[in-house]
């Protein structure tokens, strides 16, 4: 079984690797949870910003993992997969992407460990350790791209405004959770627009 792989442990480690390859200040870019990671990161190392693929950054997944314990931790796991993806709204996507996804089951020992926090951790604590980060992001004004697979909601939108004003939301329609294989050639252009973010010079290293 693999050890927890919590966002702030894999933070740690892509700084290391990014302290290894000698890179400045990246522009850290995650989908799903890895843009939680993504948003760790820059909330406690220096980045010029986060690109930020389809998480909402709310505890509404958060929730349906714990509704769904027993059998994403048990042995119904490789018949709730297909239903986890249908909900991602892989239908949508190119046939080619469809096939990328839906033709291994992920090892359930992988998912475990990164969804670790979300199974066991309450959500109200989880809502803490997400208004804490956007604060961190906010003090420091990392810029946040949000490239969403649909238009949020009113109060989505009110809610990210208040706390993370310096945040934008760009719409690939009709993507689903995954937006950069529904439109790569978008999502190519929408990573080349950050050339020239620039960050802050108050994110420092903790």
């Amino acid at each position: 079984m693999l050890s927890a792989c919590d966002p702030e442990e894999v933070a740690a480690a892509v700084a290391s690797a990014v302290d290894d390859a000698g890179l400045d200040r990246p522009v850290m870019v995650g989908h799903s949870i890895a843009a939680v990671i993504a948003s760790v990161y820059a909330a406690t190392y220096p980045t010029r910003g986060v690109v930020n693929v389809d998480q909402p950054l709310d505890t509404s997944f958060i929730r349906l993992l714990q509704a769904n314990r027993e059998v994403i931790t048990g042995p119904g796991f490789p018949q709730l997969w297909p239903q986890i993806l249908a909900s991602m709204r892989i239908d949508v996507l190119p046939e080619t992407a469809q096939r990328l996804l839906s033709t291994e089951l992920p090892r359930q020992e992988v998912v475990l460990a990164y969804w670790r926090q979300g199974l066991e951790l309450p959500p109200a604590g989880m809502d803490a350790r997400v208004t804490e980060g956007l604060a961190a992001l906010r003090h420091q004004q990392i810029p946040y791209l949000i490239i969403a697979g649909h238009h949020w909601d009113e109060a989505q939108t009110r809610r990210l405004r208040d706390a993370l004003p310096q945040a934008t939301i760009s719409v690939v329609p009709n993507s689903g959770h995954f937006p950069h294989l529904a439109d790569p050639n978008r999502f190519a252009q929408l990573l080349a627009d950050t050339g020239p973010w620039q960050g802050s010079p108050r994110a420092t290293p903790q």
